[in-house]
C-alpha cells in the first residue's frame, strides 16, 4: 500500500517545543553535562508556565539527555562509557529498522536522493568541512528516518540519535575530527533495495560492547 497521502502531523504541544528547544541546546554543546535545568528560569526564559517546563524535562529524561534526581532538580546528564555504547547500539538498530522500510517503502526517486544526500556527505568529510558536513548529516538521518512511514519509529530513532550525539560530542568539541565523525554517526550506505528479514537486517549495525 502506498504511504503518500498519509494525515500530517499534528503540531507540537508546549511541552514537546521545549524539550525539541531544550534538545538542540544540549547536543549543540550550549548545554554542557552538569548544567543545572531549574524549573522556575525556564518557565521564565520560554514564556511559559512551569507546568510544561516539567513535562519537557521528563521528556527529555526518557531519551537519556537529561538525568531527574529527588529533591535536587534537573541536570543535563553524563552518561557512562558503558551506557553511551548501549546509546549507540540501539540508535544503530533503529537506523537499520528505518534503513530497511525505506528500502522496502520509499519511491525510487527518494531512495535517490537519499543516496545523493549519503554521497554529498562522504565527499564534505574529505574536505574536512565540519559545519557543512554536521548539517548535512543531519538533513540525511531526518530523510532516513521520515522515510520509512513510520512516525514512531522515526520519532524514537530521532530521541536516540539526539542522545548519542550530545553525549559523543562533548569529548572532542573543541577538536572536531571528520573521519571519527562520519565513522560514528552515519549508516554504512544509504538503503537501495529490499533488505533481508528485519531480525538479519544489520544495515547500520556497530559491534557491541567487551563483555556484553
Amino acid at each position: 500500500m502506498s504511504r503518500q497521502g498519509k494525515t500530517p502531523a499534528r503540531p507540537p504541544t508546549r511541552a514537546e517545543a521545549l524539550a525539541s528547544a531544550l534538545a538542540e541546546a544540549i547536543t549543540s554543546g550550549r548545554m554542557p553535562p552538569g548544567t543545572a535545568l531549574e524549573e522556575e528560569r525556564l518557565a521564565a526564559e520560554n514564556d511559559v508556565s512551569r507546568t510544561p517546563v516539567r513535562e519537557a524535562l521528563r521528556l527529555l529524561a526518557a531519551t537519556g539527555l537529561v538525568e531527574q534526581r529527588s529533591r535536587r532538580g534537573s541536570v543535563v546528564a553524563r552518561p557512562e562509557p558503558q551506557r553511551l555504547s548501549e546509546m549507540f547500539e540501539a540508535m544503530a538498530e533503529l537506523e537499520a529498522v528505518c534503513a530497511g522500510l525505506c528500502a522496502r517503502g520509499m519511491a525510487a526517486k527518494a531512495r535517490r536522493s537519499l543516496a545523493a544526500r549519503h554521497a554529498a556527505m562522504g565527499r564534505l568529510a574529505g574536505e574536512g568541512r565540519v559545519e557543512a558536513y554536521r548539517s548535512a548529516n543531519v538533513a540525511f538521518h531526518e530523510a532516513l528516518y521520515s522515510g520509512g512511514g513510520n512516525a514512531y519509529l522515526a520519532e524514537l530513532a530521532v530521541a536516540s540519535r539526539r542522545s548519542a550525539r550530545r553525549s559523543s560530542a562533548a569529548p572532542r568539541a573543541s577538536s572536531p575530527r571528520m573521519p571519527s565523525m562520519a565513522r560514528s554517526s552515519r549508516p554504512s550506505s544509504p538503503p537501495t533495495r529490499p533488505p533481508p528479514p528485519p531480525r538479519r537486517a544489520r544495515i547500520s549495525r556497530r559491534p557491541k560492547a567487551p563483555g556484553a
